[in-house]
């Protein structure tokens, strides 16, 4: 009687069953093994290169683990069955230690350490799992297996882990050192989250309920070359998102001078800017300046070039009454930082030149649409002579309506120095045709004006405030006031 037999399940291995069977060539022949290749059902050249090693074929057509090993564990003839993956290769004393564990007669399983190609992390993980059989590093006795009523076909993945449990009730599960099998790490290379998740939440499935969770692991039959350089293609497109969202995120954080300055001003004095974006905007940004100028409350405006020369009497308007004007782009895109320094120093340009033409008044303070910054626009506003200006507190009045909302998050979060964003104009923004009138932000303003005076702050110009910070900071620098800011309370 065969003493030992091999079984060795395979599907379009052709490309590694070969050195498989190279490895197992010599000590199966010096223990007159029985090498069983199970061909399920492959589309390639597997069961020919298995003929062409010695091994014998046989073939199951049913696609799944299990039902490949259930047919290569019927197939055996030996009174011991060692199971490896055709992917894997096994040590040069894998049968005689398998043989040699057996001897005892106390023992009903056999395996060893498992060390995953050029994959260190997975080889200490193989190491850090507790000793198990393994589909790729597994022995046991048939009678044994047969005592406990065989395979259990409806455990595909983890039918090793499931085996293992059986044979538990036999006997001893021994780790042998000299029992080493390296296997392929190609799924895990391929995959590594969905098969380690796969394959961790299938194992605890497993140990907690007595069955599998999930049928089986996606074939993944790619080149070692080729999984290596998806590999690297997937590194570097993961570096690449990540280095991409710190860099939307220092452009856009409102706390980042990491493209450039960006004036945020620290001061000690109670102070606070008030600067509404977007308009001009008609009856609305009127509707806010009669509301500034009868509580004799300071505002900066920051509008877009072609609303200005769409409305040029309404930003006129809001310079007539004595407040300050900065520049907010010429049409509000989201695309303006990615655009090359030229054309953005002219849409810049084009902003500042349409503001100066309706009200007499050049620009000094540019502030990016939607805040967002790059080096070419930092560049571009320098050129332009723009001190670039963003804001501390946003109480989102372009999302809500709600004038009690909007003045309460102002109010409560203002602190000396803060530059309180508020819209008089909308460009986008879910639902944005309910707010257009801006009705929500025009009766939060007086609640607004009234809470941060009761408590304490003065309200002021950009310019009243940035000249404060350099006063305070020791800063020698003079703001030379533009003839509308001079105007304003």
């Amino acid at each position: 009687m065969t003493r030992i037999s091999v079984v060795i399940p395979a599907f379009n291995e052709e490309e590694l069953l070969p050195r498989c069977l190279a490895a197992l060539a010599d000590q199966a022949h010096a223990l007159q093994a029985e090498i069983i290749v199970v061909d399920n059902a492959s589309t390639d050249r597997t069961a020919e290169l298995a003929r062409q090693a010695g091994a014998t074929v046989v073939h199951e057509p049913r696609r799944g683990y299990v039902f490949a090993l259930g047919r290569g564990l019927a197939t055996a003839r030996g009174s011991v069955i060692a199971v490896t993956d055709a992917d894997s290769m096994v040590g040069p004393r894998w049968l005689a230690g398998i043989l040699a564990a057996l001897e005892q007669p106390d023992v009903a399983g056999v395996t060893g350490p498992v060390a995953y190609e050029g994959s260190a992390y997975l080889t200490w993980c193989a190491k850090s799992m507790p000793h198990e059989l393994w589909g790729a590093n597994m022995a046991f006795r048939k009678a044994d297996l047969e005592a406990t009523g065989g395979l259990d076909m409806d455990v595909n993945l983890g039918a090793d882990i499931h085996l293992d449990a059986q044979m538990r009730r036999r006997g001893r599960i021994v780790f042998a050192p000299e029992v080493v099998v390296t296997t392929s790490s190609r799924r895990f290379v391929a995959q590594p989250v969905r098969q380690s998740v796969l394959f961790t939440v299938n194992y605890f499935w497993l140990k907690l309920f007595g069955t599998s969770l999930f049928w089986g692991f996606e074939a993944i039959r790619e080149s070692a070359p080729a999984l290596a350089l998806r590999a690297r293609r997937r590194r570097t497109a993961l570096g690449v998102s990540l280095a991409s969202l710190v860099a939307l995120y220092l452009s856009v954080a409102p706390g980042s001078s990491v493209f450039g300055e960006v004036v945020r001003p620290h001061v000690d004095k109670k102070m606070v800017a008030l600067t509404f974006d977007d308009g001009p905007n008609g009856d609305a940004t009127r509707a806010i300046v009669d509301i500034l100028t009868e509580r004799h409350a300071a505002a900066t405006f920051f509008q877009i070039g072609d609303r200005v020369v769409a409305d040029p009497a309404t930003a006129r308007y809001v310079s007539d009454h004595g407040f300050p004007i900065g520049n907010h782009s010429w049409d509000h895109s989201f695309l303006l930082p990615l655009r090359g320094a030229p054309r953005v120093e002219r849409e810049i340009g084009s902003a500042s030149a349409a503001i100066e033409n309706a009200t007499g008044v050049t620009p000094r303070y540019f502030r990016p649409p939607h805040g967002w910054r790059s080096p070419q626009l930092l560049l571009a506003a320098r050129r332009e002579h723009l001190t670039l200006v963003d804001w501390s507190v946003d109480p989102v009045d372009y999302l809500t309506n709600d004038p009690r909302r909007i003045a309460d998050r102002v109010v409560r979060r203002a602190r000396p120095g803060s530059i309180i964003l508020l819209h008089d104009g909308i460009e986008d923004g879910l639902g944005v045709e309910a707010r257009r009138g801006r009705e929500g932000t025009i009766a939060a303003l007086p609640a607004i004006i009234d809470g941060l005076q009761r408590a304490g702050f003065t309200l002021v110009t950009v310019d009243e405030l940035l000249a404060e910070h350099e006063l305070e900071s020791g800063v020698v620098a003079v703001a030379a006031v533009t003839p509308a800011a001079g105007r304003v309370r």
